[in-house]
Order: C-alpha cells, then sequence, then structure tokens
C-alpha cells in the first residue's frame, strides 16, 4: 500500500481531502478514508506496528475530533481517539523508531504539555512527550526550525537539519546527530554543519547527504563518524535540487529542477549509488513556468520562463516562435541560465529579456546578442517609450535605459523616479507617461501606495491619478475608451471595494463602480483584444459570481459581465497573455491542462486546429 498526504481535494475522481491510500496497483483504496477537514497533510510516518502517524492543521480524523497529529490503524483509517500528543502547531517531520517512539520536528513551541523548541520524542503508546529527551535550546535563546531528520539503521542516533545554532548541549549549526536516549545529547565526534538546510537523507553506512539552502544546486556526503564532507555533487547554474530520499539498498533520490548532475545528464531526478557514482536515471518531465510573453511585430511570439526544451528541442529559459506557430530554428543558440521573468520588443524586432540577474539584455532579431545593461536588482517587468527608452522594473524600484551613440543600450543616471520598492508592472500611457505597479509606498516625489503613473521626462509622478489600491498591481491593460483595467492582489482600489480586478478612471484613477467582477484570487495578466474584450488570467477559481479556474473573459461596457460561453479553464497559475497573429489567445503559466486537453505550460485559446507547438509542451 501507499499512502499519499499533502494538498488535494481529488484523487482518481473520488474526493479525499489530503489524505489517501493507493492499492499496490496503484489505483485508489475507495474503501479507506479517514477524511482529515483540515487544508494540508504535512508529514506521514508509517511504523512496524501497522499504525499510521500523520500531522496536519486538521483538527478532526479518522471520526475523531484530534488536532494536528493523530495515529491511525493504517488498515482502517480509523484515528485512536486516546493518543493526544497536541502540539502547538502541526509538526513537518516525523519518523518512527522500532522502540515503540515516534520523533517530531517542525517549529512548534511545545507539545504533549510540556516545553518543547521544534523537537520531541514522543511515545508511540501514550503520545507523551519523553520528559528527559529535550536536545533543543530555549527559544528565548535559540529558535529552532527543522526541515530534515533521519534515525541511522540501528536507531541509537537521529540526525537533524534546519535552522539552529545549538543542540544536544553543543554548538551546531544546521546540522546534528542526536542520541535517541536519555536527554538527546549531541555527538561530540560530529562536528558537521551547514548554515540552513533545505533537506536531510540518511542512506548507506549511516552517512548524510545535505542540500545546502544557500547553494541548493549542490549536494553534499558527510561521513557518520564525524560529519566531515566528504563528496559533492553539483548540478548546473539553473538547477536546483529540492528533495531526497534514501532507499532500502543504500541509493539516495534525487528531485528538483534539474538538467545536469554531476558530470551527468539528468533531467528531473538523479540517483546516487552506495559507491558514489551516478547510474542512469530515465528523466522526468518537469513542469514548466512560463513568466512572460511578448507578441512581434512580424506576428510572432517569444516567450519567456523556467524550461528545458520544448517537443524535445532545446530551447533553456526562452523561446521564440514564428508567425506560423513553428520553432524559430534562428533562435537555437538563444538560452538563458536563469529563468526569465520579463521581456519586451521595439518595432525594429528586438527583444529585451530580463533574466534572474541585475540586468537586461538586448537581442537582434537574428537571435544575436546585441547589449545589455546593469540595474540595481533582479527585474520582473520592462516596457519602452515611443522614444524607444527602456523602463526596467525591479526588486528594488524602476530604471530607464537609453541608447548610446553607438546604439547600445546605457543606463540613464539623469532619470530617476526613486521607488521605495519593488517595481513588478509598467505599461506606456502615450509617448509621455507610464503606469507602474508594484509594492512601493513613495514614487516620483509623491506618496503612492503600489500603483502610480509617472513621466517620461521626469520620473514625477502624476499628482492627480492615484488609485491607492490596498495591495500589489501586477499588470495593466488599456480599453477602446482609454480606461486602465488593474490586475493584483489588491481587495479594494480607486475608493472602492474591487476584489483583485478593476477599471480605473485614466485621469483620476478612480474605479468605476459598476464594473465589478470580484474575483476570489489573485490577476497576474489583464489583456484588451482587438475585439474588445477583457481577458484576465491568474489564481482566481471564481469571477464575477460564476466558476473560472485562473481564466476568464469579461465585457469591458457595463458591470464587467463574464461571458457565460467562454470557460475554458486551468489546471494551475495563469501568468501572462498575448495575441497571435490570427488573434487568438495565447495563455502561459503554470499549468498543465486546459480545458479537456493537455497543454504545458502555454496554449492558444480558441483552437480550431491541434496545437502545432504545444502538444507535448515544455520539460
Amino acid at each position: 500500500m501507499i499512502y499519499l498526504g499533502g494538498v488535494f481535494s481529488t484523487v482518481d475522481g473520488h474526493p479525499r481531502n489530503n489524505l489517501a491510500r493507493l492499492l499496490p496497483d496503484g489505483s485508489l483504496d475507495t474503501s479507506w478514508n479517514p477524511a482529515p477537514d483540515g487544508s494540508y497533510v504535512a508529514a506521514l510516518a508509517l511504523d512496524d506496528a501497522g499504525k499510521l502517524f500523520v500531522s496536519g492543521d486538521f483538527q478532526t480524523i479518522g471520526g475523531q475530533a484530534i488536532p494536528l497529529l493523530a495515529k491511525l490503524t493504517a488498515t482502517t483509517g480509523i484515528a485512536d481517539a486516546t493518543w493526544l500528543p497536541l502540539p502547538q502547531s502541526p509538526p513537518t517531520l516525523l519518523a518512527a523508531a522500532d522502540d515503540a517512539t515516534l520523533f517530531v520536528g517542525g517549529s512548534f513551541g511545545y507539545i504533549s504539555g510540556r516545553v518543547r523548541n521544534g523537537l520531541a520524542k514522543l511515545s508511540r503508546i501514550t503520545g507523551q512527550a519523553d520528559a528527559n529527551w529535550d536536545p533543543s535550546p530555549p527559544a528565548a535563546q535559540y529558535p529552532v526550525t527543522l526541515v530534515g531528520m533521519g534515525l541511522t539503521a540501528d536507531r541509537s542516533a537521529l540526525y537533524v537539519g534546519g535552522s539552529f545554532e545549538r543542540m544536544g548541549g553543543q554548538t551546531r549549526v544546521g546540522l546534528a546527530k542526536l542520541s535517541t536516549a536519555g536527554t538527546g545529547s549531541a555527538d561530540p565526534q560530529w562536528t558537521g554543519s551547514s548554515p540552513l538546510v533545505d533537506a536531510i537523507a540518511v542512506a548507506g553506512n549511516d552517512a548524510l547527504y545535505v542540500i545546502p539552502r544557500r547553494n541548493n544546486a549542490i549536494v553534499q556526503k558527510r561521513t557518520a563518524t564525524t560529519g566531515s564532507l566528504t563528496r559533492s555533487w553539483a548540478t548546473s547554474p539553473s538547477s536546483y535540487v529540492r528533495l531526497m530520499a534514501a532507499m532500502p539498498n543504500g541509493d539516495v533520490r534525487i528531485g528538483g529542477y534539474l538538467e545536469r548532475f554531476g558530470s551527468q545528464h539528468r533531467v528531473g531526478h538523479a540517483v546516487i549509488a552506495l559507491d558514489e557514482t551516478l547510474p542512469p536515471a530515465p528523466p522526468l518531465t518537469m513542469p514548466p513556468i512560463v513568466n512572460a510573453m511578448v507578441r512581434l511585430s512580424d506576428g510572432g511570439l517569444v516567450i519567456g520562463g523556467q524550461f528545458i526544451d520544448v517537443n524535445g528541442i532545446r530551447r533553456k529559459n526562452i523561446l521564440r516562435l514564428q508567425p506560423n506557430g513553428a520553432i524559430d530554428p534562428g533562435w537555437a543558440t538563444v538560452e538563458f541560465d536563469v529563468p526569465v521573468n520579463a521581456l519586451a520588443t521595439d518595432a525594429g524586432g528586438s527583444v529585451y529579456v530580463a533574466p534572474g540577474v541585475a540586468g537586461v539584455v538586448e537581442i537582434l532579431p537574428d537571435g544575436t546578442r546585441h547589449s545589455s545593461v546593469s540595474v540595481p536588482s533582479v527585474p520582473y517587468a520592462l516596457a519602452l517609450d515611443g522614444a524607444g527608452n527602456l523602463y526596467i522594473g525591479h526588486l528594488q524600484g524602476i530604471n530607464r535605459a537609453i541608447r548610446s551613440p553607438l546604439g547600445y543600450l546605457v543606463a540613464d543616471a539623469s532619470w530617476t523616479a526613486n521607488a521605495n520598492s519593488g517595481v513588478y508592472a509598467i505599461a506606456a500611457d502615450g509617448p509621455d507617461q507610464l503606469f507602474v505597479g508594484g509594492y512601493f509606498t513613495a514614487i516620483g516625489g509623491q506618496p503612492r501606495r503600489y500603483a502610480a503613473r509617472i513621466s517620461t521626462a521626469s520620473g514625477s509622478a502624476d499628482p492627480t491619478w492615484n488609485p491607492w489600491p490596498a495591495a500589489g498591481v501586477r499588470s495593466f491593460a488599456r480599453d477602446a475608451q482609454g480606461n486602465v483595467i488593474v490586475g493584483g492582489d489588491f481587495l479594494t482600489i480607486g475608493g472602492q471595494n474591487h476584489a483583485f480586478l478593476a477599471r480605473l478612471d485614466p485621469t483620476t484613477g478612480i474605479a468605476d463602480p459598476n464594473w465589478n467582477a470580484q474575483a476570489n484570487g489573485g490577476v497576474s495578466a489583464v489583456l484588451v483584444n482587438p475585439d474588445g474584450a477583457v481577458y484576465a488570467g491568474g489564481e482566481f477559481t471564481s469571477l464575477g459570481g460564476l466558476p473560472r479556474n485562473r481564466i476568464a473573459k469579461l465585457s469591458t461596457s457595463g458591470s464587467a459581465i463574464v461571458d457565460p460561453d467562454w470557460n475554458p479553464g486551468s489546471d494551475d497559475a495563469v501568468r501572462a497573455l498575448a495575441s497571435d497573429r490570427a488573434e487568438r489567445l495565447v495563455i502561459a503559466g503554470n499549468f498543465g491542462r486546459v480545458g479537456t486537453l493537455d497543454r504545458s505550460g502555454i496554449a492558444a485559446l480558441p483552437a480550431p486546429i491541434p496545437d502545432m507547438i504545444f502538444t507535448d509542451g515544455f520539460e
């Protein structure tokens, strides 16, 4: 049997709230349903006596009122009503030992009526915390958050990893090897350290494998006796590893966004054998993240995000499509080692790319890198004005780049809008002004919360346009009447209650009280098509009182009526919208399915014929 815990509501079409059991053939066990009532299950542990321990934010599970941590009979899913550890918050780590002991870790402050700083030893029989075993230091002096935990083969020691400075009575930074008996004292010979840790795994010969958070493109191996570093494996610059699991044969399996591990080509996952070799591992499809799209003057599209290939053709984090939808072979060598966050294009067909570094790169139509310019922090928004000046929104504000006499991009030090925090959306408002959105509270010499209109000449804020949203703005569009459609994370804007989507007066910033669709989740992208319809994409599942999974079509007039007949739906977030040469709507994001069709990361709507490029999608 396989037990599943996490965040989900159905399995094989059957309702299952975050906890399920699969039969050996992979199908759902329809007779097993403890039905926790919370929003997630954080951890599972199965002991040798046939008991399943479950943690999460539930208050009832297995037919009993048991909050946050419970013991179930694995065969039936019925909870033990007498086993009540009652932790302060759900443990995120569980490890069942062979001596009727359950170790629990997380960020709680007490459990079973005892003060415990993120780590405790419980009786699997009674649920009571061991009165003596308490290796964590006092929380007031040394906060502890654990992200990894693993027992040695003989169960005499427990490895822990996370964020801490002391453990087991010793100075231990991020890693410790603790006795499972007595008070939980730290092994005095084992002194490995890592300031922050993402994951750990204990494999053959009790060696410890570690993913350091500050460099999560590396996996380390440390000895069981001293904790010294004996080996490390690096991934490519744009890759990262997030998960590790030790197998019974001593192998360690690595999961994450991978295209290389050590010296080997590995997609999605890798295996480290007991002898430290890297045996072959079948490639796994990695869900793409598409952050940005821009339509070119010839009708083609450029797409940016985090992916490695498209339909088996290498295109790393950036892709150009020809007007007919085919992959442009002229851009075969254009790639970025870090995800692409934003794109812009000019009338000549040059494309401006904001990768996950503090700068912007200009690519000519033939795929040649022409010039680049640095900015103070990672950029997330790009826009050009009528004079060809490039505006760059980044984590610390907004900057402008202009052309040097030789035609290269250079920073314009004379233009200062002085935003005091991140700018995540920019849209030109004619030749003289820009709409900017983000999480700033001052810009252009004026107090402006999260949205403003600024001068392209001076960077000063328009004194009359001040919508003052309650939270960040992520996207702008203009309708045929010149109104400003905005999407973001706000619940109020322009003096009105408008949840996540609004239409603002272009002169004053006051919200139209009648055009009020009321989404139930963030809006990341808005687009007004030539036919006048407004399209919105984001994380919402309801808009205008109708079920709409992350994509919707609205009228620009009247009361923002949601089109009742247009409802493709997406299974995950929509981050970007564009129209192609045929005026189809192209959507991009994190999804794997749109409507009834598999579409990995990008799809065209409506699609009268099968998509030429995206049948198999990104990896």
